[in-house]
């Protein structure tokens, strides 16, 4: 999650919206390369934040409904809470959905390709990503499992909490694998010669690569049904939307189902994994390892499609 919390708003938000501005300035530099125009690039941006911001906070108030638009004593106070942004988050998949929305109502209204204005997104948007995880301790969030007696059990493997105990520096280890990505990006773009290409390879990665450390925090996660992530969740349908574009038209239909299948089956291994993880006793290093083996598979599958050079026949 994106966390707005009341008693840092300032130092925070003033770093995000620096932040914002700077992945912004980056942007309409990158479409401008590929001839979009600056205008263009410009309404894209300012769609990119209306739609992420209304999306992501959507997702965390209908989620946290009962708490954000209820008073201790159950009554419904309204819903002016909801343009509070001091008062609860901002959820990252909300904001990323938004943002890819963003891409063709920029077409539509400026003209263009909507995967052109997405390629251009992926790196600024992975910028942004990794400030506001570095960032994110500031708001008191960002942690994952405690660290008592480890080596591990300092910064900046782990955060210290208010109860003046060490966790897992979870935000540090998202943000080093969308650096890491950011890298890998660099190398792989020279291969994404159709527009979009670079913006699904970036999509899965990123998707497969995040699954696991949300996982791991015990932070102010948004559940549903008890045990499903929130982010997960979102991070798993922006999987198989990778994989649908992919396909499209570009495989016959029932082999395009066999992989599809192939998917689902990666994420009910990784659903059943979280289950394991609170309900077995089975060494959770080796659940992991299976997790992110199947993650890799899934993001592998994805990666195959995406560069398939000609219908399957």
């Amino acid at each position: 999650m994106i966390s707005l919390p009341a008693g840092e708003i300032s130092l925070y938000g003033l770093a995000m919206a620096a932040g914002c501005l700077a992945a912004a300035a980056w942007l309409i530099a990158l479409a401008r390369r590929k001839g979009i125009k600056t205008c263009a690039a410009a309404v894209y941006c300012l769609l990119c934040g209306a739609l992420g911001l209304l999306l992501g906070r959507a997702v965390y108030c209908a989620v946290r409904f009962d708490r954000m638009f209820y008073d201790e004593m159950g009554d419904f106070s309204g819903l002016l809470p909801f343009f509070d942004v001091r008062s609860g988050s901002v959820n990252i998949g909300g904001v990323m959905l938004g943002c890819i929305l963003a891409a063709p109502l920029a077409a539509k209204l400026c003209g263009g390709k909507a995967a052109e204005y997405l390629d251009g997104f992926v790196f600024p948007g992975l910028a942004v990503f990794v400030l506001e995880r570095l960032l994110e301790p500031l708001a008191g969030h960002g942690y994952g499992v405690f660290l008592y007696d480890s080596p591990l059990a300092r910064y900046p493997f782990a955060l210290e909490t208010y109860m003046e105990e060490y966790a897992l520096a979870v935000c540090f280890l998202e943000a080093l694998l969308a650096l890491i990505l950011m890298a890998a990006l660099g190398f792989l773009k020279k291969k994404c010669k159709r527009s979009g290409q670079l913006f699904l390879c970036a999509l899965a990665l990123f998707c497969a690569s995040q699954i696991m450390p949300e996982s791991l925090r015990h932070d102010d996660v948004l559940f549903i049904f008890i045990f499903a992530r929130v982010t997960q969740i979102f991070y798993a349908l922006m999987l198989a939307g990778a994989l649908i574009a992919a396909l499209w038209k570009r495989v016959p239909p029932k082999k395009a189902a066999l992989e599809f299948l192939l998917l689902l089956l990666g994420a009910g291994v990784c659903i059943g994994a979280e289950f394991a993880l609170d309900k077995t006793n089975l060494s959770h290093l080796l659940i992991y390892a299976v997790m992110i083996v199947t993650l890799a598979g899934m993001a592998a599958l994805i990666l195959r499609a995406v560069f398939r050079k000609k219908v399957d026949r």
